[in-house]
């Protein structure tokens, strides 16, 4: 299936992009979008919750996918949940880290690219220490680079992160004024001092109760490798049978006539043939095939082509299934299903990716990586060359373009 040119191949490249899909790394952002942290600064007591929205701040600017990339102090907060925003609804990551204090997340959309204000994903943290000040700072630099696109061009201005502040809730009482009643003399025929007295009240400390983080378990899609039966072709010979004359025996009757007193002339009874009566034919029964059956090789089939709908391999398909079966997601976005149901399901898909094994090692490193060798094959099919001249820069040790376009010619010939 074919969706629309503009948006596709737009919204593909821009996906692309939240994966270093054939975007070069940039010392510094240069757009006007900005993606923030919404509230901008914090406070909470020890052990609450709290959630924070990563806000894209796109104005007239419209962006058609997003990464955001966090860095916070795993000793004073703790990740607990990611909940994905409606504007960008393709969910391409999203995955945190406790121990190193990382929150990565990246979304795009198939549909028509959003403006103004988005909520990019809403990320609820829980307090696990006091502290006077933590940061939630965004990522800018490869691998964890944060982002916002349009067509495959970054529109990112600049990244604005947040304060957290955590307090130790305590009950502090606080002292009430006694009233002291002072007696007047007042004068009269007997003086009488009346003291009222006035009760002090006692303040009650009233306990906060404090919110018992629950864990949200997530389900980690695990994939089954499938056994794909490969069938042999077999060459049949077909013979050609040859014709074969056949002669045929002619008796040939001879009349000898005999004189003799008598006119009537005594024919011989016996036939004598002029032939034998043995035949040799000249052509024997052997069928001999007029044509040798040469084999002829089957095409190979193009693994890279992972739905099997029998079309060249397609960024906007089987790239992004690849992509996100290697990043542990549904291999192919719900929306995706809803635009073909004919797709196959995400287990015959993973299998089809499952076959291709080590061959998606595409730079030859001993190791499959979404952020390189999916980048190569991406810029291959596009017509672009494989590498990026930015990747060399960081890494001259990656094979020359021959090379990599030689691994790729392998998986789909």
């Amino acid at each position: 299936m074919r969706y629309g040119r503009a948006t596709l191949w737009g919204t593909v490249a821009s996906c692309l992009v939240l994966l270093h899909f054939g975007v070069w790394p940039r010392d510094a952002w240069a757009g006007t979008v900005a993606i923030a942290v919404s509230p901008a600064a914090t406070t909470t007591n020890l052990g609450n919750n709290f959630d924070v929205v990563i806000q894209v701040h796109a104005g007239a600017q419209a962006v058609d996918s997003a990464t955001a990339y966090i860095s916070f102090d795993p000793a004073v907060l703790h990740v607990t949940s990611v909940t994905a925003g409606a504007a960008l609804d393709v969910l391409l990551q999203s995955s945190f880290n406790n121990l190193s204090g990382t929150m990565d997340y990246a979304a795009g959309t198939f549909g028509p690219a959003p403006t103004g204000t988005l909520a990019l994903a809403t990320v609820t943290f829980t307090s696990i220490a006091e502290s006077p000040g933590t940061t939630l700072a965004f990522n800018a630099t490869l691998p964890r680079q944060t982002d916002a696109a349009r067509l495959g061009f970054s529109v990112l201005g600049h990244a604005e992160g947040a304060t957290v502040t955590v307090e130790n809730a305590t009950n502090t009482p606080t002292q009430t004024p006694t009233n002291t009643n002072t007696p007047t003399n007042t004068p009269s025929s007997t003086a009488t001092h009346t003291a009222t007295p006035t009760e002090t009240p006692t303040e009650t400390p009233t306990e906060m109760p404090t919110e018992t983080p629950t864990d949200t378990p997530t389900a980690t899609p695990t994939d089954t490798p499938t056994d794909t039966l490969t069938q042999t072709p077999t060459n049949t010979s077909t013979p050609t049978r040859t014709p074969t004359t056949t002669p045929t025996d002619t008796l040939t009757a001879t009349n000898t006539p005999t004189e003799s007193a008598t006119v009537t002339p005594s024919q011989t009874p016996s036939l004598s043939p002029t032939a034998t009566g043995t035949w040799t034919p000249t052509q024997t029964c052997t069928i001999t095939p007029s044509a040798t059956s040469t084999p002829t090789d089957t095409p190979k089939a193009c693994l890279t082509d992972v739905d099997g709908n029998g079309s060249p391999p397609d960024i906007a398909t089987d790239v992004v299934y690849i992509a996100r079966t290697l990043l542990g997601l549904s291999a192919v976005p719900p929306s995706f299903r809803v635009l073909d149901p004919g797709i196959p399901s995400d287990t015959t898909i993973a299998a089809n990716i499952n076959v291709m094994g080590m061959g998606l090692d595409i730079d030859g490193n001993g190791r499959i990586d979404v952020a390189t060798d999916l980048v190569y094959l991406a810029r291959q099919l596009l017509g672009l060359p494989p590498v990026p001249p930015s990747f060399r820069a960081l890494d001259p040790s990656i094979p020359d373009d021959t090379t990599i376009g030689a691994n790729i010619k392998a998986l789909c010939p």
